[in-house]
C-alpha cells in the first residue's frame, strides 16, 4: 500500500437539476467545506483538484453531459493518515449527498481495508480461543459423546452440511465438526444452554416441598439454575459473555463480507475481541477445578434432547432411507446396524429416534423389514434390511 490512504467516489449528477457543471464547480464546492478539510484550502488552477494541510483531492469527469443521460465523477481523497482518512469518509459522502447529488458510489476505501486488516488477526483469535476451551470443557467433563449429548440439531445439521469445508485432515484424522459451526453457534454452546441443569426427579421433589407463595416461587426459579448458570457462572456469565460476543458477531460479519468499516468499529472491535480474549484465557486457567457429577450429565442429557426439534419419520421415508443405507454400505459382509441407522442416519435428517425405533419394530413385524443379529468377536449386533420388494427409494 502506498503512504497516502485512499478513498474514491463515483458521484452522479442529477439530470433533471444539475448541481454543478463543471470540474471546477465541484472543486468549489468541496473546497466550500474548510471546517472538513483543514488549512490551506486551494483549488489548482485546471479545476481537477483541491489540497489542504490534510488532504489532497483529485477530480474526473467519467461521462460528459448529454441530451438524456446524467453527468458522473470520480473524486478521490488522500490523507498521510488513516485516522484522518477515518474520520473524513462520512461527513465527505454527506457533504455530497446534502448537495443534491442523484447517487454517490464507493469505488475505493483504504480506511476500511486497514481496519478489517487490524481486525481480523483478533477476531480469528477469539473464535479459536473458545472453540479450543469448549473441546477441552466438553471432552474432559462429558466425554466424546458431548458434541451428540450438547449440540442442537440444527448445529449439527449445519455440520453435517458442511463436512467437505474442512477437509485438511481429511479422511477422519481429526473430529472436525467444532469447526463447521458459525461463529453464533459457538457462543450459544456457552450461553443458549437454558434448559435447566437439575434432574426432574429433583425438580418434583422440590415442587412438592414448596409453600404457595410467591417468594417461595420466585426462590425456586432462582434454585434452577439453567447449565450457563451453573457451569459457566463466574467464569463467562458474569463477564458480560453473551453481550460481549453478540456485539462481536455484528462487526465479524462486516470483516467477513468485506463491509464498509468506520473508525467506531474498528475502536468498538478492538476493545470487544481484547475483552473476550481476557474472559476466555480466566476461564481456561479455571477449568482444572470445574466439575460435573454425573446427576448434572444425566440432567444435561435429558433437557438438551428434550429440546431437539425432531419430527417423526413416515414409512415411506423410513423404507427409501433404508434402501439408501443399503446401497451405501453394500458388499459381502456389510450390514446397517440398527442403532447406527436410526441415530446417525435418520438422526442427522432431524428424525426422532423413538419414533423411528418405533416404527422399526412395526415394519418388521409387517414383514416388510427384518431385524436379525449379526455375530460379532464379543457380541451380536442388532441390524435390519429390506424384504424382498421394497424397493421404493428417496433422494438421500
Amino acid at each position: 500500500m502506498s503512504s497516502r490512504f485512499r478513498f474514491k467516489l463515483l458521484v452522479m449528477d442529477s439530470f433533471a437539476k444539475p448541481r454543478v457543471s463543471t470540474t471546477t464547480d465541484l472543486c468549489y464546492l468541496i473546497a466550500s467545506q474548510g471546517n472538513l478539510l483543514g488549512a490551506k484550502i486551494e483549488v489548482k488552477k485546471d479545476g481537477l483538484a483541491v489540497s489542504s494541510d490534510k488532504f489532497a483531492i483529485s477530480i474526473v469527469e467519467l461521462s460528459k453531459p448529454q441530451a438524456d443521460s446524467a453527468r458522473s465523477f470520480s473524486i478521490e481523497a488522500s490523507a498521510q493518515s488513516i485516522d484522518a482518512l477515518g474520520d473524513f469518509r462520512k461527513p465527505f459522502v454527506e457533504h455530497l449527498s446534502g448537495s443534491g447529488f442523484q447517487s454517490i458510489y464507493v469505488l475505493h476505501d483504504d480506511a476500511s481495508q486497514h481496519f478489517a486488516e487490524a481486525l481480523y488477526p483478533l477476531i480469528f483469535s477469539v473464535e479459536n480461543a473458545l472453540r479450543a476451551y469448549l473441546t477441552e470443557f466438553m471432552i474432559t467433563r462429558i466425554g466424546p459423546e458431548w458434541w451428540r449429548i450438547t449440540v442442537t440439531s440444527e448445529q449439527k445439521k449445519k455440520a453435517s452440511q458442511r463436512r467437505d469445508n474442512e477437509n485438511f485432515f481429511g479422511d477422519g484424522l481429526i473430529d472436525n465438526k467444532p469447526y463447521l459451526i458459525d461463529f453464533r453457534d459457538l457462543g450459544q454452546i456457552v450461553y443458549a444452554q437454558s434448559s435447566g441443569a437439575q434432574t426432574k426427579e429433583e425438580i418434583l421433589a422440590k415442587l412438592a416441598e414448596i409453600e404457595e407463595t410467591p417468594e417461595a416461587i420466585r426462590a425456586l426459579k432462582g434454585e434452577l439454575e439453567t447449565n450457563y448458570v451453573k457451569f459457566f457462572k463466574e467464569t463467562f456469565k458474569d463477564q458480560r459473555f453473551q453481550t460481549l460476543w453478540t456485539d462481536l458477531e455484528k462487526i465479524r460479519h462486516k470483516v467477513a463480507h468485506n463491509s464498509l468499516l468506520s473508525t467506531g468499529d474498528f475502536t468498538t472491535g478492538k476493545q470487544v475481541a481484547e475483552e473476550v480474549l481476557r474472559i476466555i484465557a480466566n476461564a481456561t486457567e479455571k477449568l482444572p477445578s470445574i466439575e460435573i457429577k454425573p446427576s448434572d450429565l444425566k440432567a444435561i442429557q435429558d433437557t438438551v434432547q428434550s429440546h431437539y426439534q425432531f419430527v417423526p419419520v413416515t414409512e415411506e421415508e423410513f423404507l427409501g432411507e433404508l434402501r439408501n443405507a443399503e446401497d451405501f454400505f453394500s458388499g459381502p459382509d456389510a450390514y446397517v446396524g440398527l442403532g447406527h441407522f436410526v441415530k446417525e442416519w435418520l438422526g442427522r435428517k432431524d428424525f426422532d429416534f423413538k419414533a423411528s425405533y418405533d416404527l422399526a419394530q412395526e415394519l418388521d413385524a409387517r414383514g416388510k423389514i427384518e431385524i436379525y443379529k449379526v455375530p460379532g468377536p464379543e457380541y451380536d449386533f442388532t441390524a435390519i434390511r429390506l424384504v424382498a420388494g421394497q424397493t421404493r427409494q428417496v433422494s438421500p
